[in-house]
């Protein structure tokens, strides 16, 4: 009878799985999930089939090694955990089947279990068990972590792990460790993940999987703050595996140590020029380990002015002088930032960019400029902003110099930030700027266009609206009084201007809540916007546009009690509506409210001249109708009309050329 198998001898049979996934890491390519499904389904665990049972966990094996190497895991990761549950399923009871039939027949089961089968079934039941321990593992950490079942398949791979623990092959146990380790860190149960990763490292675990333990167990150190020991631990991982993973590592535990252990003040230069020079590592690495070094230190440095002669690397230069400017300590970042400014070519965006910031800041404008001034005018992630800081450094010079030469600064900076970066988040400022460049200029209409285009929802945006509008009245006015006609196509884009303004700071209004600044601030506007709209409407004499007039002037004082300046205005442009309406009884007594108001500028009496002309044309053509009554009330309202714009001649305050026809039409306004 054979001798009965020890606990150790059946323990020693797991190590077969190493040498069997070595080799299967060069196998062939693997097999479809579809199709070893198909297969496992033919299986039948009660008539077995050694070679066919071996074939399928063989490609089994493959596929699941594949997967996790090649990365096609994340989308095949469910399919593959539940093959794998089905076949370690299968394997299990192939094994119960087994001993219930020697039991069944009264058969030796020790003896039975040391036979070639049984030992076979057993070692497919662990190779798939194996596999199906980092299948739970990856799907509840890597692939499908927001799922419902994380926890239970957490608790099944660390069960399923702690079957290789203590195997007989130190490799093999040491793997299993960190793998449950990796179970109970994810668990949220560190004490315990930072045991099994000590007790890996004491098995101890292969060359290639060390780094892989210790850099776990620094992590699980970090989370319990246990900063003492990750410190050690950190060290003997750059010291055995120097790379970009655990340089990075390292210099995470040398930061956290330096803002929260009490060290000595030799301890902290040391841990500062260690943490310099993995950062000069990780910078020589270049690539992501370059721009995460800089992201670690920039967020690991808590007091910047300790770090000011920690060595000349440009990472740290750039991550202490980041510190200081993210401190406001722009004056002491200034000079490392210009330490990483080439003196000739074009230095990277974000170093004149965050340079350009810094003197911005500080208010040396003239120097942001020059800096900005270097940075590539093309498209591509920070030049955009640099371009914005640029304008707005050209804005400020040319507010504290308001020379020829600050304002050619200015233009060139606003129409290069345009053209280039049209879509850039804050170029509306920039569209704004050029369209007051325009309107100082007199170019009406390029202004509107450039007003036109700011966009956004801001009260810039309605300014623009406002101001856009506003030139366009006064091109139409200037066009007017050249040709001596209307022009009905700019009559109409004014029309449209303001009437979109009104509609959008009605709107803002509506969304901000009406707030006693916003009503402050649009009132102004607002009432303007109503004014020049009635200036149009009243421009020609269609009636639809005359009882428009009246709508927008409805209630203007009430509405507008501030807006005293624009109120004659206002009665003026409402008294030529009802006149041209025909409307004469309230065209009478809103020339007499226009006629008590104050006057205030040339508009008012240019004004009070149109009033006049239309109160003698209606005259006349109520004469020739026939309607004396209507004619000499039309004549009363020119006299009080003519005879004030005669006081104003002879006051200066219109063209003194025009008194003696003046004083010759009132005369005869009188004697009538």
């Amino acid at each position: 009878m054979p001798q009965a198998r020890t606990q150790e001898d059946r323990l020693s049979r797991r190590v077969l799985i190493v040498a069997l996934l070595a080799a299967i890491a060069s196998a062939a390519p693997a097999a479809d999930l579809g199709e070893l499904s198909a297969r496992l389904a033919r299986l039948d665990a009660s008539a077995w089939n050694g070679s066919a049972e071996r074939a399928f966990v063989a490609d089994l094996d493959a596929a699941a090694v594949a997967a996790r190497s090649s990365g096609s895991a994340a989308k095949n990761a469910g399919a593959l955990r539940r093959l794998l549950a089905a076949a370690h399923r299968h394997y299990a009871a192939s094994i119960d089947e087994r001993r219930d039939e020697i039991i069944a027949a009264d058969g030796d089961l020790e003896a039975a279990q040391t036979s070639d089968e049984w030992r076979e079934r057993e070692e497919l039941a662990l190779r798939t068990l194996y596999h199906l321990n980092w299948a739970y593992l990856e799907s509840a950490t890597r692939y499908e972590s927001s799922s419902g079942e994380r926890r239970t398949w957490l608790r099944k791979a660390a069960t399923g792990f702690g079957e290789f623990i203590g195997a007989g092959d130190p490799a093999l146990s040491a793997e299993s460790l960190y793998g449950r380790g990796l179970c109970m860190r994810a668990l949220g149960e560190s004490s315990k993940a930072a045991s099994d990763f000590r007790a890996a490292l004491e098995a101890p675990p292969s060359q290639e999987l060390a780094p892989s333990v210790r850099s776990a167990l620094v992590e699980t150190l970090i989370d319990n703050e246990r900063l003492s020991e990750a410190l050690q631990v950190s060290r003997d991982l750059v010291k055995s595996k120097p790379s970009g993973e655990s340089e990075f590592l390292r210099a995470k535990v040398l930061l956290l140590a330096l803002a929260s252990l009490e060290l000595d003040a030799s301890a902290k230069r040391g841990y500062r020029n260690e943490v310099s020079d993995l950062v000069g590592r990780l910078e020589r690495r270049g690539g992501q380990w370059a721009s995460l070094a800089r992201q670690l230190v920039s967020a690991g440095i808590t007091r910047p002015e300790e770090w000011l002669d920690q060595g000349g690397g440009a990472t740290m230069q750039w991550v202490v002088a980041e510190a200081l400017r993210g401190r406001g300590q722009c004056d002491e970042a200034i000079p490392l930032y210009q330490k990483l400014v080439p003196k000739q070519g074009a230095p990277s965006t974000e170093v004149a960019l965050a340079l350009g910031s810094c003197q911005f800041e500080v208010g040396d404008y003239a120097g942001a400029y020059a800096t900005l001034e270097r940075v590539e005018r093309k498209q591509g992630g920070a030049r955009a902003d640099a371009a914005y800081l640029r304008f707005k450094a050209a804005e400020a010079l040319d507010h504290g110099e308001s020379s020829e030469q600050s304002m050619a600064r200015l233009e060139t900076a606003v129409r290069d930030y345009i053209a280039v970066y049209p879509d850039h988040p804050s170029v509306f400022e920039a569209r704004y700027r050029l369209g007051e460049i325009e309107r100082d200029r007199g170019n009406l209409l390029q202004a509107a266009a450039a007003f036109d285009a700011v966009s956004g929802d801001s009260p810039l945006r309605l300014q623009a609206l406002f101001q856009s509008a506003q030139c366009s009245v006064e091109a139409w006015e200037k066009r007017v009084k050249q040709d001596a006609a209307p022009n009905p196509e700019l009559a109409a884009a004014s029309l449209e201007r303001l009437r979109l303004f009104v509609r959008e700071s009605d709107a803002f209004e509506e969304r901000k809540g009406g707030s006693a600044a916003d009503r402050a601030m649009l009132a102004p506007m607002q009432a303007r916007a109503r004014v020049l709209a009635a200036v149009v409407l009243t421009g020609g004499i269609e009636r639809r546009d005359l009882e428009e007039a009246l709508v927008v002037l409805d209630g203007f004082e009430e509405r507008y009690p501030n807006e005293t300046d624009l109120l004659t205005e206002a009665r003026a442009l409402r008294a030529i509506a009802y006149l041209g309406l025909e409307r004469f009884t309230e065209a009478e007594t809103a020339v007499a409210a226009f006629l008590a108001s104050q006057r205030r500028g040339e508009r008012d009496y240019r004004l009070l001249k149109q009033l006049g002309v239309r109160t003698m044309r209606l005259a006349e053509e109520q004469r020739a109708a026939g309607n004396v009554e209507a004619q000499q009330a039309l004549r009363r309202q020119a006299l009080g009309i003519y005879t004030e714009l005669l006081e104003a001649a002879d006051a200066g305050e219109v063209e003194p050329g025009s008194a003696e026809g003046l004083r010759e039409l009132v005369a005869d306004l009188s004697e009538d």
